[in-house]
């Protein structure tokens, strides 16, 4: 279980870092995004609905004339599975989104798995 000092340490390192990439490595990762509320809060069960699958995300360093340096997520991959963007039901209530990002294993690949052509899914 996590105590009050690890929270307050990991808050600490949000607000103390600029770039909020946090520390990750200059490597590849991969990112789902689906809601946990699909597609109603108060009737969640056909939830989760995936809506994207992006491998081969990097963190990219670039100068920056107003800062010593900023960061953006750069991705080098053809998705597994497109973004969908949000589209609630009518008559929905607003719906929370988990986005998770995993260091991807050396020697993935993620082309492997992505549909033939980028089609969208």
């Amino acid at each position: 279980m996590s105590s009050i000092t690890t929270i307050e340490q990991a808050l600490s390192q949000v607000e103390n870092d600029p770039s909020k990439v946090l520390g990750l490595k200059i490597g590849p990762h991969t990112t789902p995004n689906h809601p946990i509320d699909a597609p109603f809060p108060s009737l969640p069960i056909l939830g989760p609905i995936l809506h994207w699958i992006q491998p081969d995300i990097q963190v990219q360093q670039i100068a920056s004339p107003s800062t010593s340096a900023s960061s953006t997520l750069k991705m080098t991959a053809p998705f597994v599975a497109n973004y969908i963007g949000p589209a609630l039901p009518p008559g929905s209530a607003p719906h929370r989104y988990v986005f998770l990002l995993y260091e991807q294993p050396e020697g993935f690949m993620g082309e492997k798995y992505a549909p033939p052509g980028g089609k969208e899914l």
